[in-house]
């Protein structure tokens, strides 16, 4: 972790879990916020049943931050079991928070539906890189709908069978008050938030000029997607 001498920290984290399926269970779906800072996942029945999200696992990184925003964030999803095994249908994108709400109705089948990115579970790890709007761009201090999030849901399982996932986030955080560092004492120049956003859009308009960089596929394009979302980290 680093800083960038304006009183915020920049740093990397990374979170690696299971997900199984129990009794009846034929469906895991994750949905990550990273402007939320915070992790659910639900199993289903059935393809068309309503999901019940959950926040069991913990989102990496330090707690008690005043404010951050996320720079970067990848969701990987691998099958765990053996070759022989392997089944089930995933699904990966990146849509806006409202639209996947965990309190509400959503079903393995509408997440799959409103995916770009639908396939037979592959032999190699897949993933999904995060592409923020401009409400991403902000400081956060709490989860908007409007929030981009990172979705996976894989259907077609039988119960016993578990999916690994690995996330990995870059943020910069604004600690002060919280780790008793005493309150900023001005707010930043608002040109400094406006350059921010400039820059983004100048890197999200050439890594879009690349192709398709949000896949992230061993067998795909996954060096040329993975160089250009380094220039993000830098």
């Amino acid at each position: 972790m680093i800083g960038n001498g304006m009183g915020t920290r920049i740093g990397r984290f990374e979170v690696d879990f299971v997900l199984n399926c129990a009794g009846v269970e034929n469906s895991i779906s994750v949905q990550i916020n990273p402007s939320g800072r915070a992790i659910f996942s639900g199993n289903q029945t059935t393809d068309t049943g309503n999901i019940t999200f959950a926040s069991g696992v913990p989102y990496p990184g330090p707690s008690g931050v005043v404010r951050h925003r996320c720079l970067a964030a990848c969701l990987q999803v691998m099958w765990p079991g053996s070759e022989q095994n392997r089944r089930g249908i995933i699904a990966l994108g990146n849509i806006a928070a409202g639209n996947v709400p965990v309190t509400g109705a959503t079903t393995p089948s509408e997440i799959r539906s409103a995916m770009p990115f639908v396939s037979r579970m592959p032999d190699q790890l897949v993933g999904i890189k995060w592409r923020p709007n401009e409400s991403d761009l902000e400081w956060h201090d709490q989860s908007f709908s409007r929030d981009t999030v990172l979705v996976a849901s894989i259907s077609g399982l039988l119960s016993g069978d578990a999916v690994r996932v690995r996330y990995v986030a870059v943020h910069e955080l604004d600690e002060s008050g919280a780790a008793g560092l005493g309150q900023i004492a001005s707010a930043y120049p608002p040109q400094v938030q406006d350059n921010a956003q400039d820059l983004w859009s100048k890197a999200l308009r050439f890594l879009d000029s690349t192709g398709n960089w949000l896949l992230d596929n061993a067998s795909a394009i996954g060096h040329v997607g993975s160089n250009a979302i380094h220039l993000l980290t830098m």
